[in-house]
């Protein structure tokens, strides 16, 4: 079964985040999530930093942290930061402090329901 073959959902973030992303799941129950996120406005650089929520279905089943790249938009800096996926759904991401700017958060990656 190739990813054409699977029905693909535009990953639901909260208010003044905009998903260019999308979820899906295999039918080994990998939930695989593939795309960018961004907002209007700068993240502010810290901890648990909200942009959506996973349905349920498709939630893992212990708390997951996955490497992902944010960047300012206009410009090829990038960083490294941080996703984790909760047991309720919930998307947080940690940036670095020193990240000014970032509008953009490319993500690729996937886990087990």
């Amino acid at each position: 079964m190739n990813k054409e073959s699977l029905q693909e959902h535009k990953l639901p973030t909260v208010n003044g985040i905009t998903s260019a992303a999308e979820y899906w799941k295999n039918q080994f129950s990998e939930v695989h999530v593939a795309g960018e996120v961004f907002q209007d406005n700068a993240f502010t650089p810290g901890q648990n930093i909200a942009l959506g929520t996973i349905p349920a279905g498709f939630r893992p089943r212990a708390e997951k942290r996955r490497p992902v790249t944010v960047r300012a938009t206009g410009t090829t800096s990038a960083y490294p930061a941080t996703i984790s996926i909760d047991t309720d759904g919930n998307i947080k991401m940690d940036m670095p402090i020193g990240a000014t700017g970032v509008r953009i958060v490319s993500m690729e990656f996937s886990y087990l329901a």
